[in-house]
């Protein structure tokens, strides 16, 4: 029984995960939008957006899949919000904003290595012996 809540507990914290990079990748989008709407045309900018776009549409789409995404974006978490709060100055919603995101993202990885986890020991359990 043990077994069938800590997949449960998991499984919630993964949801959780994937509906904060869902989130930031509407939010990545929107930006985009509003930075080719404005008539920037800048091709470091663009190269930029569609760099972080395409990474972050490929983590949403393989997150329940494979390990690297929810690392990945718990990894580059911090980098994007120490340049939020010390360069750009952003002012308290934004910051807790960013804080609450940080928090989902840690959830959807701590989520992901936990039903990593209890697989393996499932599969362990459940191989023939030789």
């Amino acid at each position: 029984m043990e077994y069938e809540s800590t997949r449960r507990l998991a499984s919630w914290q993964v949801t959780v995960g994937q509906a904060t990079a869902v989130a930031q990748l509407a939010a990545r989008l929107v930006t985009v939008y509003w930075q080719l709407g404005d008539g920037a045309r800048d091709p470091l900018l663009l190269g930029q957006a569609v760099l972080k776009s395409g990474l972050l549409i490929a983590a949403v789409a393989l997150y329940r899949r494979y390990l690297w995404p929810s690392h990945l974006l718990i990894a580059v978490w911090p980098v994007g919000f120490v340049y939020a709060v010390a360069i750009q100055h952003v002012g308290l919603p934004v910051v807790l904003l960013g804080l609450l995101a940080g928090a989902g993202l840690f959830l959807g990885a701590r989520g992901m290595r936990t039903l990593q986890r209890v697989e393996k020991l499932r599969l362990a359990s459940v191989s023939p012996a030789v």
